[in-house]
């Protein structure tokens, strides 16, 4: 299966990769490689700095099938406070 992941993709981590609390995450594609992808993870997770590309302990290195794209609503479908 081909890696369809591009640097700058928003991504949620599906599990807990080794030992890393990275399962839930959202992190955005800092690094790809032919075997792996380097996740710049919003929270620290206790990570590493994905060889000097992201903030040390936000990084890790994971494999696209454990990954899924981050999806967000549309401006449009957004819930909106109209009164205060």
């Amino acid at each position: 299966m081909e890696n369809s992941f591009k640097v700058g993709d928003r991504v949620r981590c599906i599990k807990d990769v080794e030992f890393y609390p990275s399962g839930g995450k959202l992190g955005t594609i800092c690094n790809v490689c032919s075997s792996y992808i380097g996740v710049a993870f919003d929270e620290e997770i206790s990570g590493h700095t994905c060889n000097g590309i992201c903030a040390d302990g936000h990084g890790l290195w994971c494999f696209a099938s454990e990954l899924i794209p981050a999806v967000f609503k549309k401006a449009s479908e957004r819930e909106y406070i109209t009164e205060i």
